[in-house]
């Protein structure tokens, strides 16, 4: 009985070290990703007037910019609104390493409908997106641990110094 047992076992902890090894490539695999990957913060200023129409076709995207967007690189896009003034609005974007711009010239508003879409968002609704400076990010990708940090000093625990 005892020796029925021991296939059984080497079974489940080859399983277990499979597991735990997979588990430790795709982590290191997940953040040489993420370091090469471009992040970006943005902000308008939505007229007034044309907030609400705004908001409205942010719920409602067409589906040639949500897919134009992803085939030209952008891995994630939000839009978010400040809290003390909804006219100011933040756009945080991240792109696969090498993916193509989404200006004016670019392949994504080579298509028509995506020219359109964007043409009058800058237009009609605000005038264009200004990047933001970026002070500090952290990444973590799920590991509990810090995989990705723009650190670039030492510590400094004299938190007035």
């Amino acid at each position: 009985m005892a020796s029925s047992r021991v296939p059984a076992l080497a079974a489940a902890a080859g399983l277990a070290l499979g597991i735990a090894v997979g588990s430790a490539i795709a982590m290191r695999r997940s953040a040489r990703k993420e370091a090469r990957r471009k992040r970006t913060l943005l902000t308008a200023k939505v007229r007034p007037d044309r907030m609400a129409l705004y908001k409205r076709h942010h719920a409602g995207v067409w589906p040639e910019v949500e897919g134009g967007l992803a085939q030209y690189g952008v891995e994630t896009l939000s839009i978010w609104a400040d809290s003390e003034d909804q006219c100011r609005l933040y756009l945080y974007l991240e792109e696969v390493e090498g993916g193509a711009t989404l200006g004016t010239d670019s392949a994504y508003r080579a298509h028509p409908v995506v020219r359109k879409w964007e043409e009058t968002m800058e237009t009609e609704f605000h005038a264009g997106w200004t990047p933001c400076a970026e002070w500090y990010s952290l990444k973590s990708c799920g590991s509990r641990a810090v995989l990705v940090s723009t650190n670039s000093l030492p510590p400094c625990y004299n938190i007035m110094q």
